[in-house]
């Protein structure tokens, strides 16, 4: 069952349900035309495996637009696709074991490795120093980075699911749901001179 589906089950009158449904299809709109230019710069990077690997690594804690987003960004900043998903796994460790925003973490790294910051690395708990010992024989920064989260996740174990995780992963769920609604009703809001608004 759906979160908007699910939803439905709290609605009691007809009143009620086309003040939902309106909401709904309106929080979906403004969705989907924030995302739409993020969809479109990620069609471009033509990965049609991306996304559902990026949901996985990321435990379905991060919205589709969101993943999207930073992969985008990760290709401008010329970084190796082939290594966001460790990223965004690690981003999404440390906003458990810290309480930060995921959203926040996810952002973080992938903008500190693009701009080579070791600051902003530092304060997800990348040690500077560790950065630039690995850099030493002749490796990148992004190379480094991965090598050093590999090794630091390998010693933390396993995924293990919290409750946090499941209230997120329900958000994320709803949050995807409502942009796929707005997605839906596009063609017919521009056809109808905005009815939605």
């Amino acid at each position: 069952v759906t979160k908007l589906g699910g939803a439905l089950g709290l609605i009691t009158s007809g009143v009620q349900l086309a003040d939902w449904f309106r909401n709904s299809v309106r929080e979906g709109l403004k969705l989907a035309e924030q995302g739409e230019g993020i969809r479109i710069a990620f069609e471009r990077l033509n990965n049609p495996n991306l996304l559902a690997n990026l949901r996985e690594e990321t435990h379905n804690t991060v919205t589709d637009l969101e993943l999207m987003k930073q992969a985008v960004k990760f290709e401008d900043f010329n970084l190796p696709m082939e290594q966001i998903g460790t990223f965004l796994a690690f981003a999404q460790q440390k906003a458990k074991d810290t309480g930060e925003s995921i959203d926040y973490m996810v952002n973080s790294i992938v903008t500190g490795l693009g701009r080579k910051s070791l600051p902003i690395l530092d304060n997800l708990g990348l040690s500077a120093s560790e950065i630039k010992e690995r850099m030493k024989d002749g490796a990148d920064m992004a190379t480094a980075v991965a090598n050093i989260i590999k090794e630091k996740m390998e010693a933390a174990g396993g995924y293990v699911e919290t409750a946090a995780d499941r209230a997120k992963q329900k958000e994320v769920e709803l949050q995807n749901e409502l942009e796929n609604l707005g997605r839906t009703f596009q063609p017919l809001t521009e056809a109808s001179g905005n009815f939605w608004h």
